[in-house]
């Protein structure tokens, strides 16, 4: 009881970030539920002595444990956590058989100042350069504190290596005559890129004819600050809701006031527009006094 109220208290000040309270954060609670089950299943096989053989006891004790350790079995993926980069392992394999020109380059000194937050990609190409024993290091102290002091750059890298991702990846460190892209994974095929660029000629379209206009809920949340500023006041040069960030946000919730066929379209717009922000990814290598643009 005391382990289960301890439990209880620490659940109650855990705080709650972005993604609610996510599994991975509460795995301390499985060798507790472990405790409590053997604690039950042996109160309840001691019950049972008077009423059947210890044989009979035992089978039935089993069987309830079994029972209950598979209902508490998960059912799905968490979409938050250390599983949200699953679907990124195509792109990530693509990249993958691209670094084959850094086994010759001795030791690599990862940039990191170019990551964004919590993306996939870098975890994967650390995992890929150690498979190929191609050493790399770090000048970035909160990567040396969890890779430790054996990945600190103490001066034997000859290149530097970062990560770039979206228009950054495809755009980024043009005209750089000292800077190589060296891998370079596109989320989008030819008729997908295709089919975007003919959703955002609609959203264009749907624009200046009639307006993105929000609807009741949208109106509540733009008022509470939850719809950001800028979609309420756009660049004039550019249509309502063309930043990526506002139209997710504005087509997730259902703020706006879309007739179903230009939700329909809305939603895969945003679908590719995120993929081809997010998944598309390059890595560009440089001699180690060159660092990536700001």
């Amino acid at each position: 009881l005391v382990l289960l109220a301890g439990c209880a208290l620490s659940l109650t000040l855990m705080p709650v970030g972005i993604g609610g309270l996510v599994s991975h954060q509460l795995r301390w609670l499985w060798p507790v539920g472990a405790v409590v089950l053997v604690v039950v299943l042996t109160s309840v096989a001691d019950a049972l002595k008077p009423f059947m053989s210890r044989r009979v006891g035992d089978a039935v004790v089993l069987t309830a444990g079994l029972i209950v350790a598979a209902v508490t079995l998960p059912t799905y993926v968490s979409p938050h956590g250390p599983t949200t980069g699953r679907d990124s392992l195509v792109t990530a394999r693509k990249l993958d058989d691209q670094i084959d020109v850094l086994e010759d380059r001795g030791t690599v000194l990862i940039d990191v100042s170019t990551l964004l937050f919590a993306e996939p990609y870098s975890g994967y190409l650390f995992s890929e350069l150690a498979r190929r024993d191609i050493p790399f290091v770090f000048e970035d102290e909160s990567m040396i504190r969890q890779f430790g002091e054996g990945r600190r750059n103490r001066g034997d890298a000859t290149s530097r290596i970062w990560l770039r991702q979206g228009a950054a990846a495809i755009e980024g460190e043009a005209g750089r005559p000292d800077v190589q892209r060296i891998a370079l994974a596109r989320a989008l095929d030819t008729a997908e890129t295709g089919e975007l660029e003919g959703l955002e000629q609609a959203l264009r379209a749907d624009a200046s004819e009639n307006g993105l206009r929000l609807n009741d809920e949208g109106q509540r949340a733009a008022g509470e600050g939850r719809l950001p500023a800028s979609a309420l006041d756009p660049d004039p040069d550019q249509h309502p809701f063309e930043s990526i960030g506002d139209l997710n946000l504005a087509v997730r919730e259902g703020w706006l006031d879309l007739t179903p066929d230009q939700a329909t379209r809305y939603q895969r717009l945003v679908a590719l527009r995120t993929r081809q922000a997010f998944d598309t990814v390059a890595i560009f290598a440089a001699p180690i006094d060159v660092r990536p643009s700001e």
